[in-house]
């Protein structure tokens, strides 16, 4: 009570009410009161609750700015983290979903947030919700795996006025959104973001509400999804209201004339180097934005003896007006001086007469009249040789490098549509019927058999494969001069010429970038091996799979050369295994598949190849193969995590280490006193400088840790931390080595080893003012020359390892309050 009086007293200092009372709580007026509670910080708030029970209400009538509420966990633990405008942190565990939710009340009661953040896990969090009489007021709102019910749930709990919401969809294959696009908050938020969905339609439903609503401008939604065919769908439903349209994006109106949504298809950093992930972006804007309209495109496609030339109508382009003008006038030049000169042609011309004269006259005339042609217009122009089930091809920009991108259309027929396929260049396996890319129509996509697996199409909407045997290079958006040519005409020697043709290519241009002399223009089985693993050293981990199957008599010299990667990530996720790496701050390589033996042999050539700054291996079973045990090979990182593995994946995980590891994390959920002891006779685990178990379940952990550095004489600052779910290590710890203790204190005890320069430092992490469902412990070999008054007693900065929320608000922050020191009145409401 003396300390909250002295608080008070401070507080009552800089209040500008006169006079100053210098009394008790309860001999205040109200209004002094009032100014007093307004000013404190939240964790003084709480310990007033508790302290003056008669005003309760009094004190929860003031609300208080909070900057960011976490809520996270499993029903078995949940954790709520509040953060205030001035950085001061509560932080608080509970085992009860009870106790939290009465928790939760009093917050949202009193609370007014900048960010709510919301990952929780059960149905028991839905069902308090639904007995929740009182309203939420935050400004932005996340969540992370959470079900569609819950979030129906919290989001009918909202006050308007929420500026943005965000989902993580990861589990919700079973969103179909149409009970969220029913909540007036989702309807008129300035802001809204879904991660990771599963299911079509999303995209045209949103911008269907947002027609039907006069949505305001500036109005966005945003979407990252594996699905195929969003934006093909998006312009089947709004087929009547397009206004332009590209390869990338869409621009609609709406039912008001000042106002249009904008759709459109974005790429980044992490997709640059997949095509499984896709980013769309809609936008409600004004109708006015400025935006160059072209309002055909055309493409000539040329060989030696046929021509072929097409208007596709309402395909409009935003960019380079003038090159398609120079395009169209040199075209004609080109077309009228072959025409003439060959009369036999004019028996072939498909095409009226007084159409084409329109379009040579097109040339010199206001681009914008090729609008009074009535769509579609298709203008077909074969000469004498023309072959049949000729395709239209659009070159367009690619997205990444050493890619192709094309619209393509099969000329005549039922489907004239325009179709987007990439063209990827890093799979060299020809053994499937079609070019390795993927169709944007229906999103047919095909494994082939190479180590790489790239992606393929097979489908109706693609009626050609496109190869070469020369340089393919576009001019602008408009015209590819090539041959196509049908598989069904390539031989096998015809495929195998192909593929060595590619090869010389590639190793040309990766000679040429090499610092390496002389130059060599020469296939690379004449290189010599100096050359050879100069070019290998330069490459990524793509190009090596692709020479590691092309160039199958010299794989061992490709293996030989150990590539660097910053990060590395692991996922085994149900039956799919990801594999994610980067280097430079850069994704380099990711690839998905759900065939273990696949995942098994990548895996074996990333242990013999890669050196890792820091891996990551995620969720159960990336280690349940047999064959993983019996290989040979070992990871070399510096940084190990392993993150919600279970045991036996991670034990080993751990015996495929190689011995320079600095630094191991993994979770104790599975963990028992047993396999503690079998992971403690692993030598990475003995001789690591820094390892922590997260969230153990049982007391023993710190003595026999201790008492393995003791056996193993360990380098000093060797150090192990932990997060405890029981009660008991600190006691235990001081019962087993009773008779070496040096010095002891309520959070500390030190011990002495055998080696009498070595002493064994035990640091609990949260001091007696926090007491929570979990400890936190700190374990480390000193020097037996280190005194006292040298211990680090600041634990935040180490805590950080363990939980890096708690030192992401301010490194000044304090923790606060648990659970059974703040008191509820029975039958309150909040």
């Amino acid at each position: 009570m003396s300390s909250h009086l002295k608080n008070l007293t401070e507080n009552f200092e800089n209040l500008a009410i006169n006079p100053i009372f210098n009394t008790n709580w309860c001999d205040m007026p109200a209004e002094i009161k009032v100014e007093c509670v307004g000013k404190m910080e939240l964790t003084e708030r709480l310990s007033l609750r508790s302290t003056a029970k008669a005003e309760r209400s009094l004190v929860d009538s003031q609300k208080i700015n909070i900057r960011r509420c976490a809520i996270h966990g499993l029903p078995e633990i949940r954790r709520v983290t509040l953060a205030s405008k001035t950085g001061k942190i509560v932080f608080r565990a509970f085992r009860s979903a009870n106790k939290e939710f009465e928790f939760l009340k009093y917050i949202w009661k009193i609370g007014v947030f900048e960010n709510l953040y919301i990952w929780l896990d059960g149905k028991d969090s839905k069902e308090k919700l639904e007995n929740f009489n009182g309203t939420i007021a935050a400004k932005s709102i996340d969540f992370h795996f959470c079900d569609e019910e819950f979030i129906v749930a919290i989001l009918g709990k909202v006050k308007n006025g929420v500026e943005s919401i965000t989902m993580n969809a990861d589990r919700g294959i079973s969103y179909s959104v149409n009970e969220i696009l029913k909540i007036s908050h989702v309807q008129n938020v300035k802001y809204w973001q879904i991660d990771n969905y599963k299911r079509m339609s999303v995209l045209w439903k949103v911008a269907q509400v947002w027609i039907d609503i006069s949505s305001k401008i500036g109005t966005t939604f945003q979407l990252s999804t594996e699905v195929y065919g969003l934006f093909h769908e998006f312009l089947q439903h709004f087929v009547d209201r397009i206004v332009s349209i590209s390869q990338i994006r869409v621009r609609i109106r709406t039912n008001h004339p000042d106002r249009h949504i904008l759709l459109e298809l974005e790429f980044d950093g992490f997709v640059e180097f997949q095509h499984s992930f896709k980013f769309f972006r809609l936008m409600d804007m004004t109708a006015n934005t400025r935006q160059k309209k072209v309002a055909a495109a055309l493409l000539l496609l040329q060989e030696q003896e046929s021509v072929l030339l097409t208007v596709c109508r309402p395909y409009q382009l935003e960019e380079g007006l003038e090159v398609i003008r120079q395009d169209l006038f040199s075209t004609f030049l080109r077309l009228n001086q072959y025409m003439i000169s060959t009369e036999q042609t004019k028996k072939y011309l498909g095409v009226e007469l007084e159409h084409f004269n329109f379009l040579r006259n097109l040339c010199s005339d206001d681009i914008s009249r090729i609008d009074s042609i009535p769509a579609p217009v298709r203008i077909h122009i074969f000469l004498k040789y023309a072959r049949e089930a000729v395709c239209v091809i659009l070159p367009g920009p690619a997205q990444f490098e050493g890619e192709l991108e094309f619209l393509v259309s099969r000329v005549g027929g039922d489907d004239e549509s325009m179709y987007r396929v990439v063209k990827k260049s890093s799979c060299i396996c020809l053994q499937k019927e079609n070019c390795h890319c993927h169709c944007g129509a229906c999103g047919y996509r095909h494994s082939c058999t190479c180590l790489v697996q790239e992606t393929g199409v097979c489908c109706k909407h693609i009626h050609m494969v496109i190869l070469r045997n020369g340089s393919m290079t576009p001019s602008f958006f408009l015209k590819l001069t090539c041959t196509p040519v049908s598989l069904v005409d390539v031989d096998q020697a015809e495929k195998e010429k192909m593929l060595m043709s590619s090869d010389i290519n590639n190793s040309s241009k990766i000679t040429e970038k090499s610092t390496a002399e002389p130059i060599y223009d020469s296939n690379w089985c004449d290189m010599p091996d100096d050359i050879k693993l100069e070019c290998i050293g330069k490459m990524e981990l793509c190009e090596r799979l692709s020479l590691r199957c092309s160039a199958k008599a010299e794989r061992s010299l490709v293996d030989s050369q150990k590539i660097e990667f910053h990060e590395g990530v692991f996922l085994r996720e149900y039956e799919d295994s990801s594999f994610l790496f980067s280097r430079n701050d850069k994704v380099v390589f990711w690839k998905r598949t759900k065939e273990i033996n696949e995942a098994f042999e990548l895996m074996k050539y990333i242990k013999k190849v890669g050196v890792f700054e820091h891996l990551k291996i995620f969720s159960r079973g990336v280690a349940d193969c047999e064959r993983f045990l019996a290989d040979d090979g070992l990871f070399t990182a510096k940084k190990m995590n392993l993150v919600h593995c279970d045991i036996d994946s991670t034990i080993a995980v751990l015996r495929k280490m190689k011995n320079d590891v600095e630094s191991i994390e993994m979770n104790g959920d599975e963990i028992t006193s047993g396999k503690l002891a079998e992971i403690l006779t692993i030598s990475h685990i003995q001789n690591v400088p820094y390892w922590h178990i997260d969230c153990y379940e049982e007391t023993d952990s710190l003595h026999k840790v201790a008492q393995m550095w003791i056996d193993k004489n360990s380098k000093i600052d060797s150090t192990f931390q932990i997060s405890v779910n029981a009660n008991g290590s600190f006691a235990e710890f001081l019962e087993h080595f009773k008779d070496r203790v040096v010095s002891q204190s309520d959070r500390k005890v030190r011990i002495h080893t055998n080696n009498p320069d070595r002493h064994i430092l035990l640091e609990r992490g949260l001091d007696e003012v926090v007491k929570i469902d979990y400890e936190i412990y700190r374990l480390m070999v000193i020097s037996a020359e280190m005194k006292e008054s040298e211990y680090d007693d600041n634990c935040k900065e180490w805590i950080y390892k363990m939980n890096p929320e708690i030192h992401y608000y301010d490194s000044e922050s304090s923790f606060e309050a648990r659970d059974d020191d703040f008191e509820w009145s029975d039958g309150e409401e909040a």
